[in-house]
């Protein structure tokens, strides 16, 4: 596939050392070229000593998360909206007799309290799919290395498309026109395709599941151009489904191919197009072929949205006066009640 002409590559060469923090500052958008007193930081830099590298950039950079919060009531794929199996939050069964009797856990009776939550597939809120999800030959959920964990984040908009065209689907042209201003995609990067659908999670839970088959996604071209030519390791998109045809052309290539993807991410509107890098880490159960799992976004210093390490309230986290109760109505716990400042476990540890 061709290259836009007025994209130059960027010149290789650079040492170990000079490497790595390069790349990190090409990541955190230039931070290598500027002191690290600029951020506030005193401590040096050492190319084996990655919390020096802490210390001058990833300290003073912005956090954004990109998941949904998850109700009992979050939007949930029509094949798996069962109604003698809804998805459920509730107290966890507890045993304090050795099996004999169970009983509902709470901070009364037990000192701790926690979920027990049942869902009717794993496919649900900001998840990441496996390849084995369509072909059992394929990878899954536990296969996925750690090496994908801290990666570098590109975000490709087609917000304003989807404003003019619910059912826009990203073309290679739009990839191209990315990298017209950007440059080339990073090797190895993830790419996240911002819609600004996410925000029907909450504003219009019925029209994020689009049953009507109209949403914004992406075209095969597209989804190979960026595997096959720029090498990404792998995308986001903020809908249930990677496109809109039939058979869901891209989502199959991309999975029996041998890549996973992440559905249903937010908040993509908050984080540059480049210059961040993406966190996450995926739940390692044997077999499973998706699950649900947690992104955030660590963007420049300068960038205005996100939190940064240290601030009022991180640690530790702030006491509510107002404690938790299991709410039926809701189906999750609420707080509805006074609270008074716990002395330990159970008020025995003083």
């Amino acid at each position: 596939m061709s290259t836009p002409a007025n994209i130059v590559k960027v010149r290789a060469g650079m040492g170990r050392r000079e490497w790595m923090l390069g790349a990190l500052g090409g990541a955190l958008a230039g931070a290598a070229s500027v002191p690290p007193t600029a951020f506030g930081a005193t401590a040096a830099l050492s190319g084996d000593d990655l919390w020096s590298v802490w210390d001058a950039y990833f300290a003073h950079t912005k956090f954004v998360y990109l998941t949904h919060v998850l109700t009992p009531g979050s939007p949930l794929w029509y094949g798996f909206r069962n109604p003698q199996h809804p998805p459920s939050f509730k107290p966890a069964l507890i045993t304090g007799d050795g099996g004999k009797h169970f009983h509902e856990e709470s901070w009364d009776t037990d000192g701790h309290g926690s979920y027990r939550v049942e869902l009717p597939g794993t496919d649900w809120g900001t998840h990441i799919d496996a390849p084995a999800e369509f072909h059992p030959c394929q990878a899954t959920m536990e296969e996925i290395p750690a090496t994908y964990s801290l990666r570098k984040l590109a975000v490709i908009s087609i917000a304003e498309q989807a404003k003019r065209d619910i059912g826009y689907q990203m073309t290679l042209d739009d990839v191209h026109a990315w990298e017209s201003r950007h440059g080339l995609v990073p090797s190895g990067s993830v790419v996240m395709v911002r819609s600004d659908w996410y925000k029907n999670w909450d504003e219009n839970p019925k029209r994020f599941l689009a049953e009507d088959g109209r949403f914004p996604g992406i075209r095969i071209e597209a989804i190979r151009y960026l595997h096959e030519e720029r090498k990404i390791l792998f995308h986001g998109h903020e809908g249930m489904d990677t496109d809109t045809t039939p058979t869901l052309l891209s989502e199959d290539w991309i999975l029996s191919n041998g890549y996973p993807q992440v559905e249903c991410v937010a908040n993509l509107d908050l984080v540059p197009e480049t210059g961040a890098l993406v966190a996450f880490g995926v739940p390692r159960l044997r077999g499973a072929t998706a699950f649900l799992m947690t992104l955030a976004a660590i963007c420049p210093p300068s960038w205005p949205h996100g939190l940064s390490p240290g601030f009022q309230g991180e640690s530790p986290l702030p006491f509510h006066d107002k404690r938790l109760v299991y709410d039926t109505k809701t189906g999750m716990f609420e707080r509805e009640q006074a609270c008074t400042r716990p002395n330990g476990k159970m008020g025995l540890n003083q």
